[in-house]
C-alpha cells in the first residue's frame, strides 16, 4: 500500500512539475519568439529592392516625386495633392511615347493599307490572277506585321508573369519568417507551402497552356483569312475558347 502511495505522490509531483513549467512557457512566449530586430536581420530583401529599382525605373518619368516609394511616402502623410493637370499631364505624356515608340510599325500598316486599296481599285485593269497574288502579297505583308506586334504583346505578358511570380517566390519566405517570429508555427508550416506551389502553378500554367493556346488560336485565324477553301474559323474559336477557361 506504501508503495502504491509513493507511487501516487510521484506522479503528483510529476505532473506539478510538468505544468509549472508548461505555466512559465505560456507566462513568457517571448522566450520563443524572436525580437523584431532578429526578424530584421533574418530577411532577405535584396530581390524586392531589385523590384523596387525597375518600377521606378518604369514610371518614376510620370511621377513628380521621382520613385514610387516617396510618391507613396506623401500619399500616406498625406502631403500629396490631386491635381489634375499634373495627371492629365502625365497620362499624356505616357501615350506620347507609346505613340513615338510605335511609330514605324503605324508607317508600315498605313503605306500597306494605301498599297492594298490602290490594288483593289486598278484590279480590274488587271487579270484576275494577277490582283488575287497582288492582294495575297499585302495581306501576308499586314499579317507579318500584325504578328510581330502580336509576338511583342505575348513577350510582354509573358515577363509581366515572370516578374509576378518571382515577386511571390522572393516575398513568401520573408512573410513566413515574420509569422514564424510572431509564433504562429503551425500557419507558416501550414499556409506559406501551399501558397508556394499555387503561385508556381499558375504561373506555370499561364506560360505553358494559356499562351501557346492564345498563339495557336490567332494563327489559325490568320490561316483561315489565306484560303478559302481551308476553314479553320471554327477550330480558332474552340482553342481560344479553351484558352479563356
Amino acid at each position: 500500500m506504501q508503495r502504491y502511495l509513493w507511487c501516487l505522490a510521484l506522479f503528483f509531483l510529476i505532473w506539478l512539475g510538468g505544468t509549472g513549467s508548461a505555466d512559465a512557457v505560456i507566462k513568457d512566449p517571448s522566450s520563443n519568439n524572436l525580437s523584431w530586430q532578429e526578424m530584421a536581420h533574418r530577411l532577405e530583401l535584396e530581390e524586392m529592392g531589385k523590384f523596387k529599382t525597375s518600377i521606378d525605373e518604369e514610371i518614376s518619368g510620370y511621377l513628380a516625386n521621382g520613385s514610387v516609394q516617396e510618391w507613396l511616402a506623401d500619399f500616406i502623410s498625406g502631403k500629396w495633392k490631386f491635381d489634375l493637370a499634373e495627371i492629365g499631364s502625365s497620362i499624356w505624356r505616357f501615350f506620347i511615347g507609346e505613340i513615338m515608340a510605335n511609330g514605324h510599325l503605324l508607317g508600315k500598316i498605313l503605306i500597306l493599307a494605301v498599297v492594298s486599296a490602290l490594288l483593289v481599285n486598278l484590279q480590274s485593269s488587271f487579270g484576275e490572277g494577277v490582283a488575287k497574288i497582288s492582294s495575297l502579297a499585302c495581306f501576308l505583308a499586314i499579317s507579318a506585321i500584325a504578328l510581330g506586334s502580336f509576338k511583342y504583346v505575348m513577350q510582354i505578358g509573358q515577363t509581366a508573369i515572370d516578374s509576378m511570380s518571382s515577386f511571390m517566390t522572393a516575398i513568401l519566405p520573408q512573410m513566413m519568417i515574420l509569422v514564424t517570429g510572431l509564433g504562429h508555427l503551425h500557419t507558416a508550416t501550414a499556409v506559406f507551402p501551399i501558397m508556394m506551389v499555387a503561385c508556381t502553378a499558375f504561373a506555370k500554367g499561364i506560360e505553358w497552356i494559356i499562351f501557346p493556346l492564345i498563339t495557336l488560336s490567332a494563327v489559325l485565324h490568320v490561316t483561315n483569312c489565306i484560303s478559302a477553301t481551308i476553314c479553320l474559323e471554327r477550330l480558332g474559336k474552340l482553342v481560344y475558347t479553351a484558352a479563356e477557361i
